[in-house]
Formats: C-alpha cells, sequence, structure tokens
C-alpha cells in the first residue's frame, strides 16, 4: 500500500506526526483521525521490520492513539480503539508503545534553560571559512553535530534528508578545479519520495532548514564549514557522477555540499555584512 509516489516509510511518518499533533487537543472532536489511524494500522500490522526507526515511531504513536480513544466519552470512539486493536490481532502482530511517540508534558523552566547569550555567541561567531587546520574530522564529532541538527524541525517529522560524508569534494569527484580544501565534505539530500505530489518541493525546504542547524551544530564542537549550494539543473554527467561516486540512490535530490574542517589558530573570512531586522521584517 502506497500514497502516490511517497514511500510508505514516510507515508507512516507524516501520519504518526498528525495523530501526535492531534494527541494535543483537550477535547478532541468525535473519531478524530480515523482514517490515519485505520491506514497506519493497515500498513504496519503488515509490515515485519519492527527494528526500523520509522515503524517503532509510527506504532508508538498509534499505541498512544489507542489509549485515548479507550478513554474517550464518545463510545464510537472506544469502538474504533477495538476496531484498530482487532485489525492486529488478525495479522497476530502485538500493539507496542516503544516508548518514542505521543505528547511530551514540559514545563517553561525545561525549555528556557539555554541562557540567550549562548545561542547570541553561537550564531554571532559563526563564519563561513575556506581554509582548516590539520586536525582530522572524526567520525563520532561528525554523527553528535548530526545528532543535534536532527532537532531541526521538518515536514511532519520526516527527517527526508540524508548526509553523505566523502574526503573528496563534489568538484573533485567530476574533476573541475575547486579552491576550497575541505578536511571533509558533506553531501546533503532531500528524499524526495518522502512526499506526496502535493508536496512540491518539500525536501528542498526540509534539507534547507537542516544544513543551516547543522553549520551550527558543526561550529559548537569546534568544526567550521563552507555551505555550497548545489544547483537543481546541474549537468546530468556531473549528478550522475556525484551519485555514483557516493552511492547515492535515484530518488534523492543533491541539496547541499559543505566542507568542514576544524579551525586553524587564526584565519580571515569575508566581512559579510548583515542586514537589520527592519530591511527584513514586516509586520502588519
Amino acid at each position: 500500500m502506497s500514497v502516490s509516489r511517497q514511500d510508505n516509510e514516510y507515508y507512516l511518518l507524516q501520519q504518526a506526526h498528525r495523530l501526535e499533533k492531534g494527541l494535543l487537543y483537550t477535547n478532541p472532536r468525535k473519531l478524530w483521525g480515523r482514517d490515519k489511524a485505520l491506514k497506519m494500522a493497515a500498513l504496519l500490522s503488515g509490515l515485519v521490520e519492527h527494528d526500523k526507526f520509522y515503524y517503532r515511531t509510527a506504532m508508538s504513536v498509534l499505541y498512544k492513539y489507542i489509549q485515548a480513544k479507550k478513554a474517550s466519552a464518545y463510545p464510537e470512539d472506544t469502538l474504533l480503539a477495538a476496531e484498530i486493536e482487532d485489525i492486529f490481532a488478525k495479522k497476530n502482530v502485538p500493539l507496542t508503545d516503544y516508548g518514542c511517540g505521543g505528547v511530551l508534558s514540559l514545563t517553561k523552566n525545561e525549555v528556557m534553560m539555554t541562557p540567550y547569550s549562548a545561542i547570541k555567541d553561537v550564531l554571532s561567531t559563526r563564519h563561513s571559512i575556506r581554509s582548516f587546520s590539520d586536525e582530522p574530522v572524526t567520525k563520532e564529532e561528525i554523527n553528535e553535530a548530526v545528532r543535534l541538527a536532527l532537532r531541526a524541525p521538518s515536514a511532519c517529522n520526516r527527517q527526508a534528508f540524508r548526509v553523505y560524508v566523502s574526503d573528496k569534494s563534489c568538484a573533485a569527484i567530476c574533476n573541475k578545479p575547486f579552491d576550497i580544501q575541505g578536511e571533509k565534505f558533506l553531501v546533503i539530500t532531500g528524499i524526495k519520495t518522502a512526499y506526496n505530489n502535493t508536496e512540491l518541493f518539500d525536501w528542498i525546504v526540509s534539507a534547507g532548514i537542516f544544513s543551516g542547524y547543522l553549520s551550527l551544530t558543526l561550529h559548537s564542537l569546534g568544526i567550521g564549514c563552507s555551505v555550497l549550494k548545489k544547483t537543481l539543473k546541474m549537468p546530468q554527467a556531473e549528478e550522475k557522477a556525484i551519485k555514483a561516486y557516493l552511492a547515492i540512490p535515484e530518488n534523492e535530490q543533491l541539496c547541499a555540499e559543505i566542507a568542514i574542517g576544524h579551525y586553524p589558530e587564526s584565519f580571515s573570512v569575508p566581512y559579510s555584512n548583515r542586514k537589520e531586522p527592519e530591511d527584513v521584517v514586516v509586520f502588519k
């Protein structure tokens, strides 16, 4: 079962996030989320990849949804919960709460624990650099930067992007001259089949937001970077060469390239003057 050209994996994540948002309502309407939940149940009960991120996430959300329906004052909701449970029972698949979906209860103190000055320092001191130290960037450092950057918002929490780590730049892969000698190069792709046909180019937006977060998490770990955009209309031969070298599937689109390396002891950067809020903010 699939929705339009959308992969089931990302369809389940999309619907799970929609149900999560519905669980926030204090007075939900009768049978809200019914169609989404039934479609999710039909898919999940037929899958065997129980160790996958998307399965555990969607199953956890659906479990919490069923519990909410059981606690509902509407008899129709109670019957819906039983209908969903029956779908899994017929397939002999246990309904499992993996503890990674539903609603989080937070306090203002918990979400405001980071002082403004710390965020200001991170944003104010990040610069795009083109020269790096000889200190290697480790796999652990890259994974930690990505782990933090994955907190970036994405369309219905699908996180439909990937990071490919290479010792060669895209230009070097295509045998083209290039003046940035990064210690490593990160190629960010957007997964086009994570979206349905009504979400044209949403994969660019999510991958772009993630790339911005990643540039900041790298900086916070002492790793400098230069974000290089990738044209969506690059020559076919170049795109084919890059995808072949990095083993990038056909359903992924190159969105950005980030040259990275540890900061040298001293270096120069462009002044890169920034606009004032009055130049970009419109109040109505």
